[in-house]
């Protein structure tokens, strides 16, 4: 059984407004993208699922600054808006075993670095 940490984040500037999604695991591979008008709650939400799309492993850690995404995602919070991406979301996690784990944005490189490319992504789609 394979296993895989992932980073993931999402940005907006302002919010709602152009928005930036990003992830990185923790072999190297990453992705981001934009969206010109979203909410910082769905880019939180669809970075956990583009890297949830990618990933091959059986075992998946999603790390995230979000406890948003966090809470609802493990069911301690009350899903009040943003359905169509949960349907997504718990989709992706009914494949394979996925725990959701908050992680201060300035405590693990690689979160820092996701962070910086999902405000990247939101930067360029505003230009």
């Amino acid at each position: 059984m394979s296993k895989m940490k992932i980073y993931t984040d999402g940005a907006c500037q302002p919010n709602p407004g152009a928005g930036g999604w990003a992830w990185i695991n923790e072999a190297g591979e990453q992705d981001s993208g934009a969206c010109a008008n979203s909410t910082n709650q769905r880019m939180e939400l669809i970075s956990a699922i583009k890297a949830l799309e990618s990933c091959q492993a059986d075992e998946v850690c999603i790390y995230s600054d979000s406890r948003y995404l966090v809470n609802c995602a493990e069911g301690r919070w009350k899903r009040k808006s943003n359905h169509d991406l949960f349907e997504r979301l718990d989709a992706l996690v009914s494949k394979k075993s996925v725990k959701f784990k908050w992680i201060s944005r300035e405590s693990e490189p690689l979160q820092v670095e996701v962070d910086k490319l999902a405000k990247q992504a939101a930067k360029e789609i505003k230009q």
